[in-house]
Protein backbone atom coordinates (compact mmCIF):
# COMPACT_ATOMS: atom_id res chain seq x y z
CA UNK A 1 0.00 0.00 0.00
CA UNK A 2 1.60 3.38 -0.81
CA UNK A 3 2.02 6.03 1.98
CA UNK A 4 -0.99 7.79 0.07
CA UNK A 5 -3.36 5.66 0.55
CA UNK A 6 -1.95 5.06 4.02
CA UNK A 7 -2.57 8.60 4.91
CA UNK A 8 -6.31 8.51 3.38
CA UNK A 9 -6.93 5.99 5.84
CA UNK A 10 -5.70 7.19 8.79
CA UNK A 11 -7.66 10.37 8.22
CA UNK A 12 -10.50 8.42 7.26
CA UNK A 13 -10.22 6.25 10.75
CA UNK A 14 -9.49 9.34 13.03
CA UNK A 15 -12.42 11.18 11.50
CA UNK A 16 -14.97 8.19 11.77
CA UNK A 17 -13.88 8.13 15.75
CA UNK A 18 -14.50 11.59 16.19
CA UNK A 19 -17.95 11.19 14.32
CA UNK A 20 -18.79 8.58 16.82
CA UNK A 21 -17.65 10.72 19.78
CA UNK A 22 -19.38 13.41 18.43
CA UNK A 23 -22.49 11.37 18.25
CA UNK A 24 -22.37 10.03 21.81
CA UNK A 25 -21.46 13.34 23.34
CA UNK A 26 -24.21 14.17 26.42
CA UNK A 27 -24.35 18.22 26.88
CA UNK A 28 -24.42 19.34 30.52
CA UNK A 29 -27.73 20.45 30.66
CA UNK A 30 -27.71 21.52 34.26
CA UNK A 31 -26.81 24.96 33.48
CA UNK A 32 -29.47 25.00 30.98
CA UNK A 33 -32.28 28.61 31.84
CA UNK A 34 -34.94 27.41 32.54
CA UNK A 35 -38.24 29.52 33.86
CA UNK A 36 -40.91 28.20 36.36
CA UNK A 37 -44.05 29.90 36.05
CA UNK A 38 -46.68 29.68 39.33
CA UNK A 39 -50.39 30.50 38.43
CA UNK A 40 -52.38 31.55 41.44
CA UNK A 41 -55.15 33.58 43.23
CA UNK A 42 -54.74 35.92 46.11
CA UNK A 43 -56.69 38.34 48.19
CA UNK A 44 -54.19 40.59 49.84
CA UNK A 45 -50.65 39.54 48.49
CA UNK A 46 -48.33 42.23 47.94
CA UNK A 47 -45.08 40.93 46.78
CA UNK A 48 -43.80 37.52 46.39
CA UNK A 49 -39.83 36.47 46.75
CA UNK A 50 -38.56 33.43 45.26
CA UNK A 51 -35.41 31.59 46.40
CA UNK A 52 -33.41 28.89 44.77
CA UNK A 53 -31.01 26.31 45.60
CA UNK A 54 -28.88 23.24 44.60
CA UNK A 55 -27.31 22.13 47.76
CA UNK A 56 -27.96 18.37 48.35
CA UNK A 57 -28.40 18.87 52.31
CA UNK A 58 -31.10 20.36 54.21
CA UNK A 59 -31.91 22.99 54.88
CA UNK A 60 -30.92 24.24 51.74
CA UNK A 61 -28.51 27.63 51.81
CA UNK A 62 -30.42 30.20 50.51
CA UNK A 63 -29.02 33.70 49.18
CA UNK A 64 -29.90 36.77 47.84
CA UNK A 65 -27.73 36.26 45.04
CA UNK A 66 -30.14 33.39 43.80
CA UNK A 67 -33.25 35.06 44.55
CA UNK A 68 -35.88 36.92 42.43
CA UNK A 69 -38.84 39.43 43.78
CA UNK A 70 -42.20 39.54 42.24
CA UNK A 71 -44.51 42.63 43.11
CA UNK A 72 -48.90 41.63 43.15
CA UNK A 73 -51.00 44.39 42.25
CA UNK A 74 -53.58 42.57 41.28
CA UNK A 75 -56.42 39.99 43.37
CA UNK A 76 -57.42 38.77 40.74
CA UNK A 77 -55.56 35.22 38.94
CA UNK A 78 -52.01 35.75 38.47
CA UNK A 79 -49.16 34.20 36.39
CA UNK A 80 -45.61 34.93 38.51
CA UNK A 81 -42.39 33.36 36.60
CA UNK A 82 -39.32 32.92 37.75
CA UNK A 83 -35.85 31.96 36.09
CA UNK A 84 -33.68 28.64 37.44
CA UNK A 85 -30.72 26.60 36.36
CA UNK A 86 -31.80 23.29 35.43
CA UNK A 87 -29.48 22.17 38.46
CA UNK A 88 -32.27 23.94 41.00
CA UNK A 89 -32.61 21.38 43.65
CA UNK A 90 -35.21 23.59 46.01
CA UNK A 91 -37.45 26.33 45.26
CA UNK A 92 -38.26 28.77 48.03
CA UNK A 93 -41.73 31.19 47.93
CA UNK A 94 -41.65 34.36 50.53
CA UNK A 95 -44.69 35.52 51.08
CA UNK A 96 -43.76 38.85 52.48
CA UNK A 97 -44.79 39.73 56.50
CA UNK A 98 -48.26 40.39 56.07
CA UNK A 99 -51.22 37.79 56.57
CA UNK A 100 -52.25 36.21 53.19
CA UNK A 101 -53.84 33.81 51.37
CA UNK A 102 -53.20 32.08 48.49
CA UNK A 103 -54.44 29.62 45.98
CA UNK A 104 -51.42 27.57 43.81
CA UNK A 105 -53.71 26.50 40.73
CA UNK A 106 -50.89 25.25 39.00
CA UNK A 107 -47.49 25.28 37.95
CA UNK A 108 -45.76 24.99 34.66
CA UNK A 109 -41.60 24.97 33.35
CA UNK A 110 -41.12 26.54 30.53
CA UNK A 111 -37.53 25.08 28.72
CA UNK A 112 -36.43 25.94 25.20
CA UNK A 113 -40.06 27.82 24.50
CA UNK A 114 -41.71 24.73 24.96
CA UNK A 115 -44.19 24.43 28.40
CA UNK A 116 -44.25 21.68 30.89
CA UNK A 117 -46.39 21.68 33.81
CA UNK A 118 -46.15 19.75 36.58
CA UNK A 119 -48.76 17.09 37.93
CA UNK A 120 -50.56 18.49 41.54
CA UNK A 121 -49.27 15.54 43.36
CA UNK A 122 -45.11 16.99 42.83
CA UNK A 123 -46.52 20.60 44.09
CA UNK A 124 -47.71 18.91 47.16
CA UNK A 125 -43.65 17.44 47.79
CA UNK A 126 -43.41 20.30 50.01
CA UNK A 127 -40.12 19.93 52.00
CA UNK A 128 -40.12 23.13 54.23
CA UNK A 129 -42.36 25.63 55.54
CA UNK A 130 -42.33 28.38 58.17
CA UNK A 131 -45.76 30.46 58.86
CA UNK A 132 -47.44 29.12 56.68
CA UNK A 133 -50.28 26.63 56.89
CA UNK A 134 -50.26 24.31 53.55
CA UNK A 135 -53.69 22.28 52.86
CA UNK A 136 -53.35 19.78 49.48
CA UNK A 137 -56.15 20.34 47.22
CA UNK A 138 -57.23 18.39 44.38
CA UNK A 139 -56.25 21.39 42.23
CA UNK A 140 -53.36 22.30 43.61
CA UNK A 141 -52.31 23.92 47.04
CA UNK A 142 -54.11 26.22 49.57
CA UNK A 143 -51.36 28.50 51.69
CA UNK A 144 -52.37 30.47 54.28
CA UNK A 145 -49.29 32.78 55.68
CA UNK A 146 -49.42 34.42 58.78
CA UNK A 147 -47.52 37.92 59.64
CA UNK A 148 -44.28 35.99 60.55
CA UNK A 149 -41.87 35.08 58.02
CA UNK A 150 -43.80 33.21 55.88
CA UNK A 151 -42.69 30.72 53.47
CA UNK A 152 -42.46 27.11 51.72
CA UNK A 153 -40.05 25.27 50.08
CA UNK A 154 -40.76 22.85 47.16
CA UNK A 155 -38.36 19.76 46.59
CA UNK A 156 -37.93 19.99 42.88
CA UNK A 157 -36.02 16.39 42.64
CA UNK A 158 -40.02 15.15 41.98
CA UNK A 159 -40.34 17.86 39.24
CA UNK A 160 -37.53 15.89 36.67
CA UNK A 161 -36.06 19.03 35.66
CA UNK A 162 -33.20 17.40 33.74
CA UNK A 163 -35.56 15.60 32.18
CA UNK A 164 -37.84 18.18 31.06
CA UNK A 165 -34.65 20.24 29.44
CA UNK A 166 -33.08 16.91 27.95
CA UNK A 167 -36.58 16.68 25.62
CA UNK A 168 -37.10 20.26 24.96
CA UNK A 169 -33.64 20.26 23.80
CA UNK A 170 -33.86 17.15 22.04
CA UNK A 171 -34.37 18.75 18.77
CA UNK A 172 -31.44 21.12 19.02
CA UNK A 173 -29.04 18.47 20.57
CA UNK A 174 -29.47 16.60 17.63
CA UNK A 175 -29.29 19.50 14.74
CA UNK A 176 -25.85 20.52 16.58
CA UNK A 177 -24.39 17.11 16.12
CA UNK A 178 -25.17 16.98 12.63
CA UNK A 179 -24.14 20.09 11.72
CA UNK A 180 -20.86 19.13 13.94
CA UNK A 181 -20.63 15.79 11.67
CA UNK A 182 -20.98 17.64 8.74
CA UNK A 183 -18.36 19.88 8.99
CA UNK A 184 -15.85 17.37 10.38
CA UNK A 185 -16.32 15.14 7.08
CA UNK A 186 -16.40 17.97 4.77
CA UNK A 187 -12.67 18.78 6.18
CA UNK A 188 -12.06 15.25 5.72
CA UNK A 189 -12.65 15.24 1.73
CA UNK A 190 -10.86 18.94 1.76
CA UNK A 191 -7.64 17.69 3.59
CA UNK A 192 -8.01 14.15 0.97
CA UNK A 193 -8.32 16.73 -2.00
CA UNK A 194 -5.66 18.99 -0.77
CA UNK A 195 -3.41 16.30 0.88
CA UNK A 196 -0.13 17.01 -1.46
CA UNK A 197 -0.65 20.61 -0.52
CA UNK A 198 -1.33 20.28 2.97
CA UNK A 199 1.27 17.77 3.56
CA UNK A 200 4.20 19.59 1.98
CA UNK A 201 4.48 21.50 4.83
CA UNK A 202 4.71 18.93 7.47
CA UNK A 203 7.28 17.30 4.94
CA UNK A 204 9.13 21.17 4.42
CA UNK A 205 9.38 21.03 8.47
CA UNK A 206 10.76 17.44 8.83
CA UNK A 207 13.53 18.20 6.05
CA UNK A 208 14.53 21.31 7.06
CA UNK A 209 13.87 21.38 11.04
CA UNK A 210 17.67 22.21 11.76
CA UNK A 211 17.98 25.13 9.46
CA UNK A 212 14.45 26.04 11.16
CA UNK A 213 15.80 25.82 14.24
CA UNK A 214 18.94 27.60 13.94
CA UNK A 215 16.59 30.64 12.12
CA UNK A 216 14.04 30.58 15.04
CA UNK A 217 17.38 31.20 17.69
CA UNK A 218 19.14 33.44 15.45
CA UNK A 219 15.59 35.44 15.63
CA UNK A 220 15.37 35.62 18.80
CA UNK A 221 18.93 36.69 19.35
CA UNK A 222 19.31 39.64 16.78
CA UNK A 223 15.56 40.96 17.67
CA UNK A 224 17.48 42.74 20.44
CA UNK A 225 20.98 43.22 19.05
CA UNK A 226 22.56 46.13 19.52
CA UNK A 227 20.84 47.02 22.90
CA UNK A 228 22.72 47.08 25.99
CA UNK A 229 20.72 44.88 27.27
CA UNK A 230 19.67 43.02 24.69
CA UNK A 231 17.12 39.58 24.94
CA UNK A 232 16.46 41.19 28.45
CA UNK A 233 14.07 43.13 26.60
CA UNK A 234 11.98 40.48 25.31
CA UNK A 235 10.57 39.42 28.82
CA UNK A 236 10.67 43.48 30.13
CA UNK A 237 8.36 44.73 27.60
CA UNK A 238 5.46 42.27 28.83
CA UNK A 239 6.11 42.30 32.48
CA UNK A 240 5.67 45.97 32.46
CA UNK A 241 2.59 46.20 30.56
CA UNK A 242 1.22 42.95 33.41
CA UNK A 243 2.13 44.94 35.82
CA UNK A 244 0.57 48.22 34.52
CA UNK A 245 -2.85 46.03 34.41
CA UNK A 246 -2.23 44.54 37.58
CA UNK A 247 -2.15 48.37 39.02
CA UNK A 248 -5.04 49.36 36.85
CA UNK A 249 -7.50 46.68 38.08
CA UNK A 250 -6.05 45.93 41.56
CA UNK A 251 -4.98 49.31 42.98
CA UNK A 252 -6.67 51.42 41.04
CA UNK A 253 -9.70 49.63 40.45
CA UNK A 254 -10.06 47.54 43.46
CA UNK A 255 -10.33 44.47 41.60
CA UNK A 256 -9.24 41.69 44.70
CA UNK A 257 -10.28 38.71 43.60
CA UNK A 258 -11.87 37.25 40.05
CA UNK A 259 -13.78 33.87 40.68
CA UNK A 260 -12.97 33.52 43.79
CA UNK A 261 -8.49 33.70 42.48
CA UNK A 262 -6.75 36.34 43.52
CA UNK A 263 -6.47 38.83 40.41
CA UNK A 264 -2.75 39.02 39.53
CA UNK A 265 -2.74 35.02 39.23
CA UNK A 266 -5.85 35.41 36.92
CA UNK A 267 -4.94 38.23 35.05
CA UNK A 268 -1.38 36.18 34.24
CA UNK A 269 -2.82 33.20 33.40
CA UNK A 270 -4.55 35.06 30.60
CA UNK A 271 -2.29 36.74 29.36
CA UNK A 272 0.05 34.50 29.16
CA UNK A 273 -1.13 32.68 26.24
CA UNK A 274 -2.45 35.86 24.60
CA UNK A 275 1.13 37.43 24.76
CA UNK A 276 2.34 34.17 22.65
CA UNK A 277 -0.51 34.35 19.77
CA UNK A 278 -0.11 38.40 19.95
CA UNK A 279 3.84 37.65 19.22
CA UNK A 280 3.33 34.80 16.56
CA UNK A 281 0.51 36.31 14.46
CA UNK A 282 2.27 39.69 14.44
CA UNK A 283 5.64 37.88 13.67
CA UNK A 284 4.28 35.05 11.29
CA UNK A 285 2.39 38.37 9.23
CA UNK A 286 5.65 39.72 8.93
CA UNK A 287 7.89 36.91 8.13
CA UNK A 288 7.69 36.79 4.15
CA UNK A 289 8.56 41.10 4.41
CA UNK A 290 11.56 40.52 7.04
CA UNK A 291 13.12 37.44 5.54
CA UNK A 292 12.29 38.85 1.73
CA UNK A 293 16.34 38.44 0.68
CA UNK A 294 15.49 34.52 1.45
CA UNK A 295 12.37 34.43 -0.38
CA UNK A 296 13.88 35.69 -3.65
CA UNK A 297 16.42 32.56 -3.44
CA UNK A 298 15.08 29.30 -5.64
CA UNK A 299 16.74 27.31 -3.72
CA UNK A 300 15.50 28.02 -0.27
CA UNK A 301 11.52 26.39 1.20
CA UNK A 302 10.27 29.47 2.25
CA UNK A 303 7.44 27.31 3.44
CA UNK A 304 9.76 27.58 7.04
CA UNK A 305 9.59 30.78 7.42
CA UNK A 306 6.25 31.73 9.41
CA UNK A 307 7.71 28.75 11.79
CA UNK A 308 10.57 30.57 12.38
CA UNK A 309 8.66 33.47 14.00
CA UNK A 310 6.58 31.59 15.95
CA UNK A 311 9.09 29.86 17.38
CA UNK A 312 11.07 32.94 18.22
CA UNK A 313 8.01 33.76 20.11
CA UNK A 314 7.34 30.12 21.63
CA UNK A 315 10.91 30.34 23.32
CA UNK A 316 9.37 33.77 25.54
CA UNK A 317 6.16 31.96 25.75
CA UNK A 318 8.23 29.11 27.57
CA UNK A 319 9.82 31.62 30.10
CA UNK A 320 6.26 33.29 31.10
CA UNK A 321 4.96 29.79 31.17
CA UNK A 322 7.48 28.86 33.96
CA UNK A 323 7.12 32.32 35.59
CA UNK A 324 3.07 31.89 35.96
CA UNK A 325 3.76 28.70 37.87
CA UNK A 326 6.23 30.08 40.05
CA UNK A 327 4.07 33.26 41.01
CA UNK A 328 1.16 30.18 41.38
CA UNK A 329 3.48 28.31 43.55
CA UNK A 330 3.59 31.67 45.97
CA UNK A 331 0.23 32.10 46.35
CA UNK A 332 -0.09 28.23 47.69
CA UNK A 333 -1.51 26.91 43.95
CA UNK A 334 0.56 23.87 43.60
CA UNK A 335 0.96 22.37 40.28
CA UNK A 336 -1.28 19.03 39.89
CA UNK A 337 -2.33 16.72 37.41
CA UNK A 338 -4.57 19.39 35.64
CA UNK A 339 -1.36 21.60 35.15
CA UNK A 340 -0.50 18.89 32.31
CA UNK A 341 -2.90 20.21 30.38
CA UNK A 342 -0.59 23.61 29.56
CA UNK A 343 1.68 21.11 27.03
CA UNK A 344 -1.91 20.52 25.53
CA UNK A 345 -3.05 24.10 25.26
CA UNK A 346 0.46 25.01 23.99
CA UNK A 347 -0.45 22.92 21.35
CA UNK A 348 -3.95 24.23 20.65
CA UNK A 349 -2.06 28.20 20.42
CA UNK A 350 0.83 26.98 18.20
CA UNK A 351 -1.51 25.54 15.57
CA UNK A 352 -4.26 28.38 15.57
CA UNK A 353 -1.20 30.55 15.16
CA UNK A 354 0.62 28.80 12.72
CA UNK A 355 -2.74 28.70 10.30
CA UNK A 356 -3.32 32.59 10.88
CA UNK A 357 0.26 33.14 10.01
CA UNK A 358 0.23 31.15 6.95
CA UNK A 359 -2.93 33.15 5.59
CA UNK A 360 -1.45 36.37 7.07
CA UNK A 361 2.45 36.16 5.44
CA UNK A 362 0.98 35.08 1.99
CA UNK A 363 -1.53 38.06 1.70
CA UNK A 364 0.60 41.01 3.46
CA UNK A 365 2.94 41.16 0.12
CA UNK A 366 -0.32 42.28 -1.42
CA UNK A 367 -2.00 43.90 0.91
CA UNK A 368 0.39 45.80 3.22
CA UNK A 369 -2.62 47.33 5.19
CA UNK A 370 -3.10 44.07 6.48
CA UNK A 371 -0.16 44.37 9.32
CA UNK A 372 -2.14 47.74 10.53
CA UNK A 373 -5.10 45.69 10.40
CA UNK A 374 -4.01 42.51 12.26
CA UNK A 375 -2.37 45.11 14.71
CA UNK A 376 -6.08 46.60 15.78
CA UNK A 377 -7.73 43.36 15.92
CA UNK A 378 -5.04 42.04 18.08
CA UNK A 379 -5.84 45.72 20.39
CA UNK A 380 -9.51 44.79 20.51
CA UNK A 381 -9.18 41.38 20.78
CA UNK A 382 -7.32 41.51 24.21
CA UNK A 383 -10.88 42.78 25.73
CA UNK A 384 -12.91 40.68 23.60
CA UNK A 385 -11.40 37.37 24.73
CA UNK A 386 -11.64 38.51 27.92
CA UNK A 387 -8.28 38.85 29.13
CA UNK A 388 -8.40 41.90 31.54
CA UNK A 389 -12.10 41.18 33.29
CA UNK A 390 -14.48 38.15 33.54
CA UNK A 391 -17.35 37.77 31.17
CA UNK A 392 -19.79 35.30 33.67
CA UNK A 393 -20.10 38.42 35.74
CA UNK A 394 -21.03 41.24 33.12
CA UNK A 395 -22.16 39.20 30.08
CA UNK A 396 -25.44 37.19 29.86
CA UNK A 397 -25.77 33.56 28.51
CA UNK A 398 -26.50 34.78 25.03
CA UNK A 399 -23.09 37.36 25.27
CA UNK A 400 -21.09 34.67 26.60
CA UNK A 401 -22.03 32.22 23.76
CA UNK A 402 -20.86 35.02 21.80
CA UNK A 403 -17.55 35.69 23.37
CA UNK A 404 -16.48 32.11 23.48
CA UNK A 405 -17.21 31.70 19.85
CA UNK A 406 -13.25 33.12 19.53
CA UNK A 407 -11.06 30.68 19.78
CA UNK A 408 -8.73 32.01 21.90
CA UNK A 409 -11.49 32.28 24.66
CA UNK A 410 -10.67 28.55 25.48
CA UNK A 411 -7.37 28.69 25.22
CA UNK A 412 -7.13 31.30 27.66
CA UNK A 413 -10.14 29.77 29.60
CA UNK A 414 -8.10 26.58 29.78
CA UNK A 415 -4.95 28.37 31.25
CA UNK A 416 -6.93 29.02 34.10
CA UNK A 417 -8.68 25.87 34.61
CA UNK A 418 -4.81 24.12 34.42
CA UNK A 419 -3.51 26.42 36.68
CA UNK A 420 -5.96 27.74 39.28
CA UNK A 421 -9.36 26.02 39.04
CA UNK A 422 -8.32 22.74 38.53
CA UNK A 423 -10.50 21.32 36.15
CA UNK A 424 -10.36 19.78 32.62
CA UNK A 425 -10.69 21.81 30.11
CA UNK A 426 -11.57 18.85 27.78
CA UNK A 427 -14.37 18.04 29.77
CA UNK A 428 -15.85 20.54 27.92
CA UNK A 429 -16.12 18.72 25.01
CA UNK A 430 -18.40 20.95 22.68
CA UNK A 431 -16.24 23.59 22.67
CA UNK A 432 -13.37 21.13 22.20
CA UNK A 433 -14.36 20.49 19.22
CA UNK A 434 -15.64 23.52 18.34
CA UNK A 435 -12.02 25.07 18.75
CA UNK A 436 -10.36 21.63 16.70
CA UNK A 437 -12.74 22.73 13.75
CA UNK A 438 -12.13 26.46 13.83
CA UNK A 439 -8.12 25.84 13.86
CA UNK A 440 -7.89 23.31 11.73
CA UNK A 441 -10.31 25.35 9.10
CA UNK A 442 -7.70 28.03 9.48
CA UNK A 443 -4.63 25.81 8.82
CA UNK A 444 -6.17 24.66 5.70
CA UNK A 445 -6.99 27.60 4.52
CA UNK A 446 -3.68 29.23 5.40
CA UNK A 447 -1.48 26.74 3.74
CA UNK A 448 -3.96 26.06 0.91
CA UNK A 449 -3.64 30.19 -0.28
CA UNK A 450 0.16 29.77 1.12
CA UNK A 451 0.59 27.37 -1.53
CA UNK A 452 -1.39 29.10 -4.53
CA UNK A 453 0.18 32.36 -3.87
CA UNK A 454 4.15 31.28 -3.63
CA UNK A 455 4.79 31.90 -6.95
CA UNK A 456 3.79 35.25 -6.85
CA UNK A 457 6.39 36.11 -3.74
CA UNK A 458 9.03 37.14 -4.93
CA UNK A 459 7.92 39.54 -7.69
CA UNK A 460 6.03 41.25 -4.91
CA UNK A 461 8.51 41.17 -2.27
Amino acid sequence: MSKKKIVILFMIIIICIVNILVIKYEPDITQKDIQVVVAMKSDNLKEIQYYYASDEQTPYTYTEEQSQKNEINSESDISISCSIKASTTSLRMDFGTEASSVNVTGVSVVAEGKTYPIVTEKLQDVVLTNDVTVTKEDDGLHIDASDGDPYIAWNLKTWDLDGIVKSASATWVILGKSIVCLVIDILLVIMIWKQDILLSVPSSLYYNYKITWRLAVNDFKTKYAGSYLGIFWAFVNPLVTTAVYWFVFQVGLKSGRTCDFPFVLWLMSGLVPWFFFQDALTGGTNALLEYNYLVKKVVFDIDILPVVKILAAFFIHVFFTVFILVLCICYGYFPTVYTLQIFYLMICNFVLSLGLAYLASAIVGFFRDLTQIINIILQVGVWMTPIMWDATQYLGPKLQLVMKLNPMYYIVEGYRDALLAKEWIIGDGIWTIYFWIVAVTIWIVGVVVFKKLKVHFADVL
